[in-house]
């Protein structure tokens, strides 16, 4: 499988991730990445930001322990942009048993006061990547987003509230 934006020196153990005007460079050998970094500034300008602490939404965090991944500055951005900063934490995103079809709900499309396909939008991000565990959730909840009721609404903002912390 090959990934137009990711490029893999086999020989140096170098990875090279581009998204957009930004790159990012892993490799455990730091003087690969310095090679690197010296070919690509005789070809384009380059602006160094050393190591990587910010990108796309995901936070990044080294220590002993390993390379730690967040998404709370996204997730606080996404329940102030819905609205919900005042949400209760849950600790499941999905009640057991709970059935999203053949509900004699009202339909409720396009109402702009709840962007229902964005917020499911925001949630898929953070499925895919820090959350795992509300993936599920947003799948069952997507299949509605054309045709959503009043009980997937409610649905999406009970997976919201799975992101606040206690």
């Amino acid at each position: 499988m090959t990934n137009p934006c990711i490029y893999h020196d086999n020989d140096n153990h170098v990875l090279l991730l581009i998204y957009v005007g930004d790159i990012l460079i892993a490799s455990r050998d730091t003087h690969a990445i310095e090679d690197l970094k010296k070919k690509l500034a005789k070809v384009f300008t380059i602006k160094d930001l050393g190591d990587m602490k910010y990108c796309l939404g995901i936070e990044v965090s080294c220590n002993r322990e390993g390379i730690h991944l967040s998404q709370t500055s996204y997730i606080h951005d996404v329940l102030s942009k819905f609205g919900m900063t005042n949400c209760k934490p849950v600790q499941s995103p999905m009640e057991t048993g709970l059935k999203l079809h053949n509900i004699l709900d009202d339909i409720v499309m396009n109402d702009p006061k709840v962007p229902y396909r964005k917020l499911l939008d925001s949630l898929m991000y953070i499925a895919q990547g820090t959350r795992p565990n509300i993936a599920h959730a947003v799948s069952a909840l997507s299949q509605w987003s054309l045709c959503y009721k009043k009980i997937h609404r409610a649905c999406a903002k009970r997976y919201s509230d799975t992101l606040k912390e206690p």
